[in-house]
C-alpha cells in the first residue's frame, strides 16, 4: 500500500507542477482566442484539480493515520510476560531488553501509543514512522543504542532485516547477549 500512495502522491504533484510551468509558458505566449490562450485556460484547470486530488489525498491518508492510531490507543497494554509470550521466543528473550525497549518506545512515541505496540505490528504499514515519526525515531535509535552499548559506528547486523516491532526486540536482545557475553568472557579472564 505504502509504494502505491507514494507513486499515487508522487504523480499528483508532478501533474500540479507540470501544469503550473505550463500556464507560466502558454501565459506568456497568449493572446486573445488563439490557441495559447485555449492552452493557458486547459493547464489552469489541470493544475487546480491537481491541487485539489491533492489536498483530498492528504485528508485521505490523514483519516486513515488517526484511525489506526485510534485502533492502536484502544488496544489493551501488554505486560513484559504476555509480550515476550507473543514473540514466541520467550524462553530465549531477557526480560530486562524487552522492559527498556518497551519504555524508550512509550517515552519516544507517546503521541501514537508506544506502550501499545505489539510484536507483530510493521513499522511502516502498521505505525507509519516514515510517515510521521521522523525525528523521533532518531531519538529512539540513539537511546536504543546508548542502552545496548552500541557506538555510532559500530557494526550492528542483527538490526537489518527488522520490519516489526517484535523484530526489534529480538534484534535487541541478540545485542545485550554478545554485548553482556563478551563482557562476562573479558572479566572472567
Amino acid at each position: 500500500m505504502m509504494g502505491t500512495r507514494n507513486r499515487v502522491g508522487t504523480f499528483l504533484c508532478a501533474a500540479c507542477f507540470l501544469c503550473l510551468v505550463g500556464v507560466c509558458i502558454a501565459g506568456l505566449l497568449s493572446t486573445e482566442g488563439n490557441v495559447w490562450e485555449t492552452l493557458t485556460i486547459v493547464c489552469a484547470f489541470g493544475m487546480l484539480a491537481s491541487a485539489m486530488a491533492c489536498l483530498g489525498f492528504v485528508i485521505v491518508a490523514v483519516r486513515r493515520f488517526r484511525n489506526e492510531r485510534k485502533e492502536i490507543r484502544i488496544r489493551p497494554t501488554l505486560s513484559d510476560e504476555e509480550f515476550t509470550a507473543r514473540l514466541g521466543l520467550a524462553e530465549k528473550i531477557d526480560l530486562r531488553v524487552v522492559k527498556e525497549v518497551r519504555e524508550l518506545a512509550a517515552k519516544r512515541f507517546r503521541s501514537i501509543h508506544g506502550d501499545k505496540f505489539y510484536p507483530e505490528d510493521l513499522f511502516e504499514d502498521d505505525l507509519h514512522f516514515s510517515d510521521s515519526l521522523l525525528f523521533g525515531t532518531e531519538h529512539f535509535r540513539q537511546d536504543l543504542m546508548e542502552f545496548l552499548g552500541i557506538a555510532e559506528d559500530e557494526p550492528a547486523p542483527e538490526f537489518e532485516n527488522v520490519t516489526t516491532y517484535g523484530d526489534l526486540i529480538v534484534a535487541a536482545n541478540c545485542v545485550w547477549r554478545r554485548k553482556h557475553s563478551s563482557a562476562k568472557s573479558s572479566t572472567a579472564s
